[in-house]
């Protein structure tokens, strides 16, 4: 997938919805290795993960990030072959394709990327009614790709992947997390186990 340009029907500018908060423009750089996603355009996945502040209600980000597909292919080589088996059973099994699929003809659809976010896309569960979520979504330069619409999963999902993982593959993400994604200092809990959120590079 690296420095595949997918076709100009299959993509829209970046939303702001995956602009990076400290700055409210898209991301330039990937996390890993440095690389400017921007003026040196290449395939590159953005994930953040949320709460809902149980005072005001208002959603905070966790983590945010951006990663080139070249980095994410180096690190998933680092999982144990028993985590990339049932991660991609999970998925597999369920992710409800045929409603992705339908969701894609809708007009409205293809120019409005919270239309893909408005609920959980395993769970269902509305994302009103969540207090922890992930979003991500794919992109090429200034372009979100829609070959791969973007995802929402909720924290229950992000339960049942960690619960799939062997230790081998947890030790990594640690790892990935440890060095990369500090994060808050009063979100510190949800970057180390045991309520860790696991990072989504798939």
């Amino acid at each position: 997938m690296e420095n595949q340009n997918p076709e100009e029907s299959n993509r829209i500018i970046i939303p702001k919805l995956f602009y990076d908060s400290l700055n409210d423009a898209p991301f330039t750089n990937c996390l890993m290795c440095n690389r400017h996603l921007l003026m040196n355009p290449t395939t590159y996945l953005i994930e953040k993960a949320y709460r809902k502040n149980p005072v005001n209600g208002k959603k905070e980000i966790i983590f945010e990030y951006a990663i080139c597909w070249n980095c994410i292919s180096k690190f998933t080589e680092s999982y144990s072959k028993k985590s990339m088996a049932n991660i991609t059973e999970y998925f597999n099994d369920n992710i409800v394709r045929r409603e992705r699929s339908e969701l894609m003809k809708i007009p409205e659809a293809w120019n409005k990327p919270d239309f893909f976010l408005s609920k959980c896309s395993i769970k269902g569960t509305p994302v009103k009614e969540l207090d922890e979520y992930q979003v991500l979504g794919y992109f090429y330069g200034r372009f979100m790709t829609l070959d791969s619409p973007p995802f929402l999963f909720s924290g229950a999902v992000s339960d049942e992947i960690l619960s799939i993982l062997s230790e081998q593959t947890l030790d990594e993400l640690d790892d990935f997390t440890g060095k990369y994604l500090t994060g808050p200092p009063e979100f510190s809990d949800f970057l180390r186990a045991p309520k860790r959120k696991p990072v989504i590079l798939l």
